[in-house]
């Protein structure tokens, strides 16, 4: 997840879909990451007594998150949306329920109607979109008093690659994401009521730092490593960079990925107009 730019990427969207489109037949050999980030996430719902007619999975990718949730919520009707066909497909085979309707569609412009989803889960689905255009578009969907659960990366993400890129080029190797709090705020300005932020830190090893890139390949992350910087596989770097990748002790290559948790409510009535003002309500007095 992005923050916001003066200067937004108008290719970005279209490159995400292609590398996800690439990576949908081996995403689910790559998933254990998101596997796990997922059941983190939806543990949050077991203390949550919330029967949804309406879900929706964002950036469902191959659509384990939408089978989960199939199994938690068997009367639901789940919503999965992926910006790439390929993922989409794959999804159909992992929920052969009726009740599932696949989507493919830009997140930031879903095809859905106001109010229409009770519950709408993101796990790691939306981590390129830009919050400031994401968080209105999701309080959008929701429906009043429904609840919205994302997990996304933060800032420290893939530290040990920006490092062993940094003074190898002036290029940007490693997308930026926001911090946890940003997402909290923006949570508040966007419209929802009562976010609650956690964040965890899991650290991954590889064999060498091939392995790692090529995994971030496979789960459709491939524009994780860029800004798409030119030259980025080009031997003098790679080389470089390798050199200055800090191993863990054991000589393997780590990884971390920092995630961020967030859980937030569509209010009831609407606390803000359009133009930012807080709207109060109140009903005439009585008479006695």
């Amino acid at each position: 997840m992005q923050a916001p730019s003066k200067h937004p990427d108008a290719n970005l969207s279209s490159r995400v879909r292609r590398a996800r489109q690439r990576a949908a037949a081996s995403y689910d050999a790559h998933a254990a990451l998101f596997d796990e980030v997922g059941s983190r996430l939806l543990e949050h719902l077991d203390y949550i007594k919330l029967q949804p007619p309406r879900v929706l999975d964002l950036g469902c990718a191959t659509g384990r998150t939408s089978a989960a949730l199939s199994e938690r919520y068997p009367q639901a009707h789940i919503v999965s949306i992926d910006p790439a066909i390929g993922m989409l497909r794959a999804a159909v085979h992992c929920n052969t329920e009726r009740r599932h309707t696949p989507l493919c569609a830009d997140l930031e412009a879903l095809p859905l109607a106001a109010r229409s989803c009770e519950l709408i889960v993101c796990n790691l689905g939306a981590y390129w979109c830009r919050i400031d255009q994401l968080l209105p578009e999701l309080l959008r969907v929701a429906a009043p008093g429904g609840l919205m659960l994302l997990s996304t990366f933060g800032p420290d993400t893939l530290q040990e690659l920006r490092s062993a890129f940094r003074g190898v080029d002036t290029q940007q190797h490693v997308a930026s994401f926001i911090d946890m709090h940003d997402i909290g705020d923006a949570l508040g300005h966007s419209g929802f009521a009562e976010p609650i932020m956690q964040m965890d830190k899991l650290t991954l090893t590889y064999a060498n730092l091939r392995q790692l890139t090529e995994e971030l390949a496979a789960l459709g992350m491939r524009n994780l490593l860029a800004g798409r910087a030119p030259g980025l596989y080009a031997k003098g770097k790679w080389c470089a960079a390798s050199e200055r990748y800090r191993l863990d002790p054991s000589g393997a290559v780590p990884a971390t990925f920092e995630i961020v948790y967030a859980t937030a409510w569509k209010p009831q009535q609407a606390q803000r107009t359009a133009d930012g003002y807080q709207v109060v309500s109140f009903q005439p007095r009585r008479k006695s």
